[in-house]
């Protein structure tokens, strides 16, 4: 609910302790709980949504907590405001989930792609990858070719790519 400009929580999930480790009530009342668990490096961004939230904006982001437990949780957390008839916003409508798992499968993901990025480039082989059509290789669109191949035989990566029938007219 906002009153005169100012949050003051009227309701959380029971869910919020599982994701924070607070009870529902710790958050009641004011926004400066939940501000206080939020992490120190996403504070003063996630400050600033809830003024747009304020200024009536639907805001959709994501920012991290510390738990109750110390734990550090990425969250999903999109807010939507009612306005009156003068257009002053009179609540926010909020749904919060965390992201955590998430967050680290695009982290490894990320990272396995740098370790694969990594080893294309330091490999002495030409590596190449080609979209096979109806099981003709010949038919087949060359989709990478490793920056190597322009050291072995003198023609960029790019040139493959762009034309299919590169490879096979060198071969």
């Amino acid at each position: 609910e906002v009153v005169a400009g100012q949050i003051a929580y009227r309701y959380y999930s029971p869910v919020i302790e599982q994701i924070t480790g607070y009870p529902p009530d710790y958050f009641m009342g004011s926004v400066d709980a939940w501000l206080n668990i939020i992490h120190p490096e996403d504070r003063e961004r996630v400050a600033g949504n809830l003024q747009k939230e304020l200024q009536g904006e639907v805001v959709d982001h994501e920012y991290r907590i510390v738990r109750r437990d110390g734990i550090v949780r990425w969250l999903h957390d999109t807010a939507s405001p009612t306005v009156n008839q003068a257009g002053a916003v009179i609540r926010l409508d909020g749904v919060v989930s965390d992201m955590t798992e998430r967050k680290q499968l695009e982290d490894d993901l990320r990272e396995s792609r740098e370790r694969y990025r990594d080893l294309l480039a330091n490999i002495d082989e030409i590596v190449y990858a080609v979209n096979i059509d109806d099981g003709d290789p010949l038919a087949g669109q060359v989709t990478f070719v490793s920056a190597r191949v322009e050291q072995i035989i003198g023609i960029t990566p790019a040139s493959f790519v762009n034309d299919p029938n590169l490879w096979f007219s060198l071969i």
